[in-house]
Formats: structure tokens, sequence, C-alpha cells
């Protein structure tokens, strides 16, 4: 067995970590990835704790449930047939 060489390393604040943390989280593929942040925010929007006008939540839900539907159908096709969907 071979000696191996540890350089010391300085310890990472908090914020290092947590971004090191979220860039291996992160997906591969970003338009999912902006898919699911805007799914969560039309979704976060439709939660009782916002009041909103009426006109205004029931076009969030509309488009909600809509690219709900268009996203849950398009990634379903892809999964169905196999095609790799994603990039690096």
């Amino acid at each position: 067995m071979g000696a191996q060489a540890t350089t010391p390393s300085q310890p990472m604040s908090l914020t290092a970590n947590v971004s090191l943390w979220w860039q291996r989280q992160a997906y591969r593929n970003k338009a999912a990835e902006w898919s699911l942040y805007f799914m969560f925010l039309t979704g976060f929007v439709l939660w009782n704790q916002f009041t909103l006008p009426w006109e205004l939540e029931r076009m969030v839900l509309i488009v909600h449930v809509i690219s709900s539907l268009i996203l849950f159908c398009f990634l379903r096709l892809f999964y169905l047939f196999g095609l790799a969907i994603e990039t690096y």
C-alpha cells in the first residue's frame, strides 16, 4: 500500500457547502428544471395563504392545470418511447 498525500484544505463556508450540494442535486436537463420551478411557483400562489383577486387566481389555476397536463403527457411519451431528453 502506498502512502497517500493529504493536503490540508480550508473549511468551506455554509453558503459554499449549500451551493455545492445544490449543484450536485441539480437536474441535467434545464427544461425539466425550469418547468419544475414554474409548476412550484404557480402551485404555491394557489394556496390560501395568498389573497389574490379571483380573476388572477383563475388564470393562474388554468395555466397551472394546462401546463401540468402538457408536461405530464410530454414526459410520459418520452419515458414510454425511451427517448433520452437529457442535456449535459
